[in-house]
Protein backbone atom coordinates (compact mmCIF):
# COMPACT_ATOMS: atom_id res chain seq x y z
CA UNK A 1 0.00 0.00 0.00
CA UNK A 2 1.64 3.28 -1.08
CA UNK A 3 1.84 5.89 1.67
CA UNK A 4 3.40 9.31 1.09
CA UNK A 5 6.66 9.63 3.03
CA UNK A 6 6.71 12.82 5.11
CA UNK A 7 3.34 14.03 3.76
CA UNK A 8 2.98 17.77 3.22
CA UNK A 9 0.10 19.34 5.10
CA UNK A 10 -2.52 20.20 2.47
CA UNK A 11 -4.00 23.67 2.15
CA UNK A 12 -7.76 23.48 2.51
CA UNK A 13 -9.89 25.81 0.43
CA UNK A 14 -11.96 28.57 2.00
CA UNK A 15 -15.14 26.71 1.06
CA UNK A 16 -13.88 23.49 2.68
CA UNK A 17 -13.04 25.31 5.91
CA UNK A 18 -16.41 27.04 5.96
CA UNK A 19 -18.19 23.74 5.38
CA UNK A 20 -16.32 22.16 8.29
CA UNK A 21 -17.11 25.09 10.57
CA UNK A 22 -20.79 24.97 9.61
CA UNK A 23 -21.12 21.23 9.96
CA UNK A 24 -19.20 21.06 13.24
CA UNK A 25 -20.21 24.29 14.91
CA UNK A 26 -17.83 25.49 17.60
CA UNK A 27 -19.38 24.81 21.02
CA UNK A 28 -19.37 27.90 23.24
CA UNK A 29 -17.20 28.06 26.34
CA UNK A 30 -19.78 28.69 29.04
CA UNK A 31 -17.32 29.95 31.66
CA UNK A 32 -16.77 33.66 30.95
CA UNK A 33 -13.27 33.74 32.47
CA UNK A 34 -12.12 30.74 30.46
CA UNK A 35 -13.70 32.20 27.33
CA UNK A 36 -11.65 35.35 27.87
CA UNK A 37 -8.44 33.46 28.62
CA UNK A 38 -8.46 31.49 25.37
CA UNK A 39 -8.52 34.73 23.36
CA UNK A 40 -5.11 35.83 24.67
CA UNK A 41 -2.31 36.00 22.17
CA UNK A 42 0.78 34.84 24.01
CA UNK A 43 3.08 33.70 21.22
CA UNK A 44 5.95 36.10 20.57
CA UNK A 45 8.51 36.19 17.75
CA UNK A 46 10.85 33.21 17.89
CA UNK A 47 13.84 35.40 18.71
CA UNK A 48 12.25 36.20 22.09
CA UNK A 49 12.87 32.60 23.09
CA UNK A 50 11.55 31.35 26.40
CA UNK A 51 13.38 33.83 28.64
CA UNK A 52 10.60 36.41 28.88
CA UNK A 53 8.33 36.53 31.92
CA UNK A 54 4.72 35.52 31.35
CA UNK A 55 1.85 37.23 33.13
CA UNK A 56 -0.62 35.15 35.12
CA UNK A 57 -3.30 35.29 32.37
CA UNK A 58 -0.69 34.15 29.85
CA UNK A 59 0.24 31.25 32.12
CA UNK A 60 -3.44 30.29 32.28
CA UNK A 61 -3.52 30.35 28.47
CA UNK A 62 -0.48 28.08 28.30
CA UNK A 63 -2.11 25.61 30.68
CA UNK A 64 -5.31 25.53 28.63
CA UNK A 65 -3.25 25.08 25.48
CA UNK A 66 -1.47 22.10 27.07
CA UNK A 67 -4.81 20.61 28.12
CA UNK A 68 -6.21 21.09 24.62
CA UNK A 69 -3.09 19.61 23.07
CA UNK A 70 -3.40 16.45 25.17
CA UNK A 71 -7.08 15.97 24.34
CA UNK A 72 -6.41 16.62 20.66
CA UNK A 73 -3.69 13.97 20.65
CA UNK A 74 -5.95 11.44 22.38
CA UNK A 75 -8.85 12.16 20.02
CA UNK A 76 -6.64 11.82 16.95
CA UNK A 77 -5.39 8.44 18.17
CA UNK A 78 -8.93 7.26 18.95
CA UNK A 79 -10.21 8.26 15.51
CA UNK A 80 -7.22 6.77 13.71
CA UNK A 81 -7.34 3.53 15.66
CA UNK A 82 -11.00 3.07 14.78
CA UNK A 83 -10.54 3.89 11.11
CA UNK A 84 -7.10 2.51 10.30
CA UNK A 85 -7.52 -0.83 12.09
CA UNK A 86 -10.70 -1.47 10.10
CA UNK A 87 -8.69 -1.55 6.87
CA UNK A 88 -7.19 -4.67 5.37
CA UNK A 89 -4.07 -2.68 4.39
CA UNK A 90 -3.58 -1.17 7.84
CA UNK A 91 -0.05 -0.44 8.99
CA UNK A 92 1.87 1.58 11.53
CA UNK A 93 3.16 3.72 8.66
CA UNK A 94 -0.38 4.65 7.62
CA UNK A 95 -1.29 5.48 11.22
CA UNK A 96 1.80 7.67 11.67
CA UNK A 97 1.28 9.48 8.36
CA UNK A 98 -2.27 10.53 9.19
CA UNK A 99 -1.28 11.44 12.74
CA UNK A 100 1.56 13.70 11.59
CA UNK A 101 -0.74 15.68 9.30
CA UNK A 102 -3.61 15.97 11.78
CA UNK A 103 -1.19 17.19 14.48
CA UNK A 104 0.57 19.66 12.20
CA UNK A 105 0.40 23.33 13.20
CA UNK A 106 -0.30 24.25 9.59
CA UNK A 107 -3.57 22.31 9.60
CA UNK A 108 -4.54 23.49 13.09
CA UNK A 109 -3.91 27.09 12.02
CA UNK A 110 -6.27 26.64 9.08
CA UNK A 111 -8.96 25.26 11.39
CA UNK A 112 -8.46 28.15 13.80
CA UNK A 113 -8.87 30.60 10.94
CA UNK A 114 -11.89 28.72 9.59
CA UNK A 115 -13.56 29.08 12.98
CA UNK A 116 -12.57 32.78 12.99
CA UNK A 117 -10.73 32.53 16.28
CA UNK A 118 -8.26 35.13 15.02
CA UNK A 119 -11.03 37.74 15.18
CA UNK A 120 -11.35 37.31 18.95
CA UNK A 121 -7.66 37.52 19.87
CA UNK A 122 -6.24 40.12 22.20
CA UNK A 123 -4.15 41.87 21.05
CA UNK A 124 -5.61 41.41 17.55
CA UNK A 125 -3.62 39.97 14.70
CA UNK A 126 -2.71 42.07 11.70
CA UNK A 127 -5.56 41.48 9.19
CA UNK A 128 -3.03 41.51 6.35
CA UNK A 129 -1.40 38.40 7.80
CA UNK A 130 -4.64 36.46 8.16
CA UNK A 131 -6.38 37.11 4.86
CA UNK A 132 -8.58 34.22 3.75
CA UNK A 133 -6.75 31.91 1.37
CA UNK A 134 -3.36 33.57 1.92
CA UNK A 135 -0.40 31.60 3.33
CA UNK A 136 0.42 32.30 6.97
CA UNK A 137 3.86 33.23 8.26
CA UNK A 138 5.60 30.92 10.74
CA UNK A 139 4.70 33.12 13.71
CA UNK A 140 1.05 33.56 12.65
CA UNK A 141 0.74 29.81 12.08
CA UNK A 142 1.98 29.17 15.62
CA UNK A 143 -0.38 31.76 17.10
CA UNK A 144 -3.41 30.35 15.28
CA UNK A 145 -2.55 26.74 16.15
CA UNK A 146 -2.02 27.62 19.82
CA UNK A 147 -5.36 29.41 19.84
CA UNK A 148 -7.16 26.34 18.49
CA UNK A 149 -5.57 24.08 21.12
CA UNK A 150 -6.33 26.58 23.90
CA UNK A 151 -9.97 26.68 22.82
CA UNK A 152 -10.16 22.89 23.07
CA UNK A 153 -8.65 23.15 26.55
CA UNK A 154 -11.08 25.86 27.62
CA UNK A 155 -14.03 23.88 26.31
CA UNK A 156 -12.82 20.77 28.13
CA UNK A 157 -12.33 22.64 31.39
CA UNK A 158 -15.71 24.38 31.17
CA UNK A 159 -17.96 21.58 29.91
CA UNK A 160 -16.02 18.36 30.33
CA UNK A 161 -14.06 16.01 28.12
CA UNK A 162 -17.11 14.29 26.64
CA UNK A 163 -18.54 17.55 25.29
CA UNK A 164 -15.20 18.48 23.74
CA UNK A 165 -14.72 15.03 22.19
CA UNK A 166 -18.26 14.90 20.80
CA UNK A 167 -17.42 17.99 18.74
CA UNK A 168 -13.75 17.31 18.00
CA UNK A 169 -13.77 13.68 16.89
CA UNK A 170 -16.43 14.01 14.15
CA UNK A 171 -14.47 17.04 12.93
CA UNK A 172 -11.29 14.95 12.74
CA UNK A 173 -13.13 12.22 10.84
CA UNK A 174 -14.26 14.71 8.20
CA UNK A 175 -10.72 16.10 8.05
CA UNK A 176 -9.43 12.63 7.21
CA UNK A 177 -11.73 12.67 4.21
CA UNK A 178 -10.07 15.88 3.00
CA UNK A 179 -6.41 15.10 3.66
CA UNK A 180 -6.23 11.49 2.48
CA UNK A 181 -4.72 12.36 -0.96
CA UNK A 182 -1.81 14.04 0.84
CA UNK A 183 -1.27 10.91 2.94
CA UNK A 184 -2.00 8.12 0.47
CA UNK A 185 -1.24 9.82 -2.82
CA UNK A 186 -3.48 11.57 -5.37
CA UNK A 187 -4.56 8.26 -6.92
CA UNK A 188 -5.85 6.86 -3.62
CA UNK A 189 -9.44 7.09 -4.86
CA UNK A 190 -8.77 5.04 -7.97
CA UNK A 191 -7.02 2.42 -5.84
CA UNK A 192 -10.08 2.27 -3.61
CA UNK A 193 -8.00 2.91 -0.50
CA UNK A 194 -9.79 5.89 0.93
CA UNK A 195 -9.85 5.64 4.70
CA UNK A 196 -13.35 4.87 6.00
CA UNK A 197 -14.91 7.53 8.18
CA UNK A 198 -16.21 5.86 11.30
CA UNK A 199 -16.75 7.48 14.66
CA UNK A 200 -15.07 5.76 17.63
CA UNK A 201 -17.41 3.33 19.39
CA UNK A 202 -19.93 3.72 16.58
CA UNK A 203 -22.23 0.80 15.95
CA UNK A 204 -21.50 -0.63 12.49
CA UNK A 205 -24.34 -0.25 10.04
CA UNK A 206 -25.60 -3.53 8.70
CA UNK A 207 -28.27 -4.30 6.18
CA UNK A 208 -31.27 -6.10 7.61
CA UNK A 209 -31.19 -9.80 6.90
CA UNK A 210 -34.42 -11.52 6.12
CA UNK A 211 -35.22 -14.27 8.56
CA UNK A 212 -35.15 -17.75 7.17
CA UNK A 213 -38.59 -19.30 6.90
CA UNK A 214 -39.37 -21.67 9.70
CA UNK A 215 -40.25 -25.12 8.51
CA UNK A 216 -43.85 -25.82 9.25
CA UNK A 217 -44.55 -29.10 10.95
CA UNK A 218 -47.57 -30.98 9.66
CA UNK A 219 -50.56 -30.62 11.93
CA UNK A 220 -51.19 -33.47 14.28
CA UNK A 221 -53.96 -35.79 13.34
CA UNK A 222 -56.69 -35.98 15.91
CA UNK A 223 -56.60 -39.13 17.96
CA UNK A 224 -59.27 -41.68 17.29
CA UNK A 225 -60.61 -42.64 20.73
CA UNK A 226 -62.82 -45.28 19.30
Amino acid sequence: MPVVTNPITPTLSVSELRALANRHALPPIVDSQLAKTVTLRTTRPLRAGKTRQYSLPEIDFQLLEALGDSLLEASICRVLYTNVTSRADRSAVLFSAYRSVLRNNGLLAQLSHGYRLHLTMSPPLDPAGTAAGAPFSVSVTKILADSFEAYIGGLTQASGEQVARSWLEPLLIDLMGLIYPAVEGPDAVSRGQRTPRTEPNATPRTEPVAAEPVAQRPPKRPRDDA
